[in-house]
């Protein structure tokens, strides 16, 4: 009895062993940071560069401290509604008592104004964050000759 053997032909075409690849000659700083963005990013460096050579900006990941002031920022908004929604319930002549009362409104606009500050502070560098390290400079160029014109 003879035995057969089953053997696998390998005809199916062969992928080429090498892929297309692009080269650009960076300093070691270049690389590092690079590198620590493709992490911040959560992507493979091979993944960053593709994507920023293809014109993407990929969003870097959300840090805790920022986490933290989303929530903060989210829990101020509530109280403005709720301050908004009392405000509705309130008659004119409660109103103008606690409008006209300047000590009260000196330390509400006090409040408010640092809320504004944290939040212009907070989507400045968030914006900042988001931008790649060539544009870094020119957005915030951008932005205060914007302010100038108007």
């Amino acid at each position: 009895m003879s035995k057969i053997r089953n053997t696998i032909s390998n005809d199916t075409p062969k992928k080429p062993s090498t892929q297309p690849v692009l080269r650009a000659r960076v300093t070691p700083r270049q690389k590092a940071e690079a590198l620590a963005i493709a992490a911040r990013c959560g992507l493979k460096e091979a993944d960053y560069v593709r994507a920023r050579c293809l014109g993407y900006e990929p969003r870097l990941r959300i840090t805790e401290e920022q986490e933290q002031k989303l929530d903060t920022l989210s829990a101020c908004r509530s109280d403005m509604v709720n301050f908004l929604h009392a405000m509705y319930k309130m008659t004119k002549a409660e109103k103008e008592q606690m409008f006209h009362h300047v000590p009260n409104m000196l330390q509400w606009m006090k409040a408010v104004n640092n809320i504004a500050q944290a939040c212009k502070e907070f989507i400045t560098e968030v914006q900042g964050r988001d931008c790649p390290p060539s544009n870094r400079g020119k957005k915030s160029e951008q932005q205060s000759s914007n302010t100038k014109s108007k």
